[in-house]
């Protein structure tokens, strides 16, 4: 009888002969509770006998895997610095290898038994000698097999590699074969191998081939477990929702002929023509995405990625009007007071000669009305505010999460556009989302996602992408400046600031405190102050000072009052000044890739020329951190960075991008995994196409049950039921 992974699941890891007290409690620090757990923890690498190189063949300075005999352990002793020393020597029958420990002392225990070796770590030569210092050591005991698998080990405990690859055996032996969710015309087609050979080679590989053949399989199972409870959703609400339907400008967009959106006879086509600047193609292509889903039958849930300074308003606004024009409201909720205020000021700005008296619908006046839902509001106007919206006489409401406060109530809320999505948890977004039946969403982030993580995180959600800059604007020029040339950073601020132009200068968030990265920014104007910029009036910023203090600063820096603002990153979204031509970051080796870019994106809001300065004083900076750098003085294109940074960062905790769950990739890499990504997709696709809801089905069933079997409840409820 084919075992099932929901099984093993269910199955305590004590089950299996062997496992002591000791062992369990090793184990468990691996996180291994289950003979599931056990089973899907893949090694770490391996070390193929097959195609291993020789000691004598090893290269001074590079890292090198040796398999090789023990051949002396010392006891330990204490150097001339008291430390604790052991002496190892193992040799692979080519040559010998002298390898010091220091401060390990458990490792005479742990090696004075053992026969054969495999040891890892950079070759270095002493006195004629080739020598390794703390290499790292896996337990290999007597395996006899081309290719050895090497697992995670917790290195003081009684656990070795030989024992967790001994438990592995006997979970696969006794599980003999595994219930597969793949017939044998979709192994053929997919070209994969089953799941029962996946297990086994995965841990004990025939060959190379085998192995290749292996981590495809498991990698296209975790896809498959990744896409299913997000594509279920999709369908969910597509069968069961039935949205508002606006058709005006949006059936109309099938006879557009091309991205000729000057062909809409409609209010948005009203918006797009007093426009006083000329649409991207993107801009035109992605309006078109929209409008078509907000004419179908069931609620628009799409993600728009677009650059910083792409123009995401605009389409988001058409969005928005489209709900407007067909008797509705709209709503625009972003995550700080800051950026809300500067929305509702282009809003304003791109709406005022829009008017509503040739339309039925749901307002008595005439002109387009739009209203910030303000923390600066007095209880009075609030109440007033909120009592309009209630009756509908309010369009568009613009605010941020206190949009989603039980006061706030629409007659008829038809769009829902939130931006920079991802600093909203689930549980906001769904509330604002409750404020209506099911109207269409579109959500929105400057912070671009690299292709196939999209596809795996947002796999829910339509997507359209702006992928290119309005007319005019400029490259900003980037420089990654160390201590030594600091003096030029000042030199050009002071020119620009001759030019009556705005400057930005951020100092890093320190441990986390708003209080001391408060106290860091006082410090930093006072520097500054006394030094290069001596008597240039200055504003300085940070997350201490009240919402409406911060917003006056800001007026204060557009309006040229001052000059130059130092702040924390609290500027890093939603501040528009177009004035500002430069961009100092001290200290940026302490900031991620994406927000360096998104700080960057304060400047160039114009056609003058802008800069951004990179500022770092440390000269130990991590491979790490140099990669960053050089990334944002190479490349001014978010989606270009985005695979950058996840190519040094890695792909980390899929769902922290939505804020819940956790469903790492173990053996699933991307971006060169996108084409098996698609493959899944394809496969749930063609189940779709017989279970609309992917719920019905003995498949689908088996699936689903298996999503549950991998993630915790928490995690469940949000991929199986948000």
């Amino acid at each position: 009888m084919s075992r099932h992974l929901t099984q093993l699941a269910k199955i305590p890891v004590t089950e299996l002969t062997g496992v002591t007290v000791n062992k369990l409690k090793s184990l468990n620090e691996l996180g291994i509770a289950t003979v599931l757990d056990l089973v899907t923890m893949y090694p770490r690498k391996y070390v193929d006998r097959s195609n291993q190189k020789d000691l004598i063949h090893s290269i001074v300075g590079e890292e090198f895997l040796v398999v090789g005999e023990v051949l002396k352990v010392s006891a330990p002793r204490r150097s001339k610095s008291n430390k604790t020393v052991v002496d190892l020597i193992v040799t692979d029958g080519t040559s010998k290898l002298w390898c010091t420990f220091f401060n390990q002392p458990w490792r005479t225990k742990q090696l004075e038994n053992e026969k054969s070796l495999a040891i890892f770590g950079k070759v270095s030569a002493f006195k004629g000698k080739l020598t390794m210092v703390n290499p790292i050591v896996d337990l290999i005991g007597n395996q006899t097999g081309k290719i050895i698998a090497l697992y995670p080990t917790t290195e003081r405990s009684d656990l070795t590699n030989v024992m967790i690859s001994g438990f592995i055996h006997q979970a696969l032996q006794r599980s003999k074969e595994f219930a597969d969710p793949l017939s044998e015309i979709n192994l053929r087609k997919y070209d994969l191998i089953s799941r029962t050979e996946a297990f086994n080679n995965i841990h004990f590989p025939e060959s190379t081939e085998m192995l290749n053949k292996a981590r495809k399989r498991l990698a296209f199972d975790e896809l498959l477990r990744l896409q299913m409870p997000l594509l279920a959703k999709k369908m969910r609400l597509q069968n069961l929702q039935k949205g508002f339907k606006s058709v005006a400008g949006g059936l109309e967009i099938l006879n557009v002929k091309g991205s000729n959106l000057s062909q809409l006879t409609s209010l948005v086509g009203d918006f797009l023509r007093i426009l006083p600047f000329e649409l991207t193609s993107s801009q035109k292509r992605v309006i078109k995405e929209v409008l078509f889903d907000m004419a179908k039958p069931y609620p628009m849930h799409r993600l728009l990625q677009g650059d910083v300074g792409s123009g995401k308003t605009v389409v988001a606004l058409a969005c928005l009007i489209a709900a407007i024009e067909n008797g509705h409201q709209g709503a625009l909720m972003a995550p700080t007071e800051v950026l809300a205020e500067q929305h509702y000021l282009n809003i304003v700005d791109m709406t005022r000669h829009l008017k509503l008296d040739d339309l039925t619908s749901l307002f008595n006046e005439s002109n387009f009305r739009v209203a910030l839902l303000s923390g600066k509001l007095t209880p009075k106007l609030k109440s007033e505010l909120l009592i309009r919206i209630e009756k509908g006489e309010i369009n568009l409401v613009v605010g941020t999460h206190a949009l989603i406060s039980q006061a706030v109530r629409f007659k008829s809320l038809g769009a829902i556009v939130i931006d920079e999505q991802h600093r909203f948890g689930v549980e906001q977004r769904s509330q604002l989302l409750a404020k209506s039946s099911y109207p269409d969403t579109l959500t929105m982030t400057a912070t671009p996602i690299p292709r196939s993580a999209a596809m795996t995180v947002f796999g829910d959600l339509d997507q359209s992408i702006l992928d290119e800059m309005p007319h005019g604007r400029q490259i900003i020029d980037t420089f990654w400046v160390t201590k030594k040339g600091e003096s030029r950073i000042w030199k050009k601020v002071l020119e620009e600031i001759e030019h009556d132009n705005r400057v930005f200068i951020v100092c890093p968030l320190i441990e986390d405190s708003e209080k001391i990265s408060a106290a860091s920014v006082a410090a930093v104007a006072e520097e500054l102050a006394s030094g290069p910029l001596k008597g240039i009036n200055t504003g300085i910023l940070h997350g201490q000072i009240p919402p409406l203090e911060r917003q006056k600063i800001f007026e204060e820096f557009r309006s040229g009052k001052f000059k130059v603002l130092i702040s924390t990153t609290v500027v890093e979204v939603g501040v528009d000044v177009r004035d500002a031509t430069v961009m100092v970051i001290l200290d940026a080796d302490r900031f991620g890739i994406a927000q360096l870019h998104q700080l960057r994106g304060r400047v160039g809001r114009s056609e003058k020329k802008s800069y951004c300065f990179l500022l770092t004083k440390g000269s130990n900076l991590s491979d790490i951190a140099k990669g960053r750098l050089n990334a944002l003085v190479k490349s001014n294109n978010g989606f270009e960075l985005s695979e950058i940074d996840f190519a040094l960062r890695g792909f980390g905790t899929l769902m922290g991008t939505r804020q819940k769950g956790r469903s790492d990739l173990k053996l699933a890499k991307l971006p060169s995994d996108e084409q098996l990504l698609l493959l899944v997709k394809e496969f749930l696709n063609k189940l779709a196409e017989t279970d609309r809801t992917l719920e019905q089905s003995d498949l689908s069933k088996f699936l689903r049950a298996e999503v549950l079997a991998f993630h915790s409840e928490e995690d469940t409820e949000f991929l199986m039921k948000s």
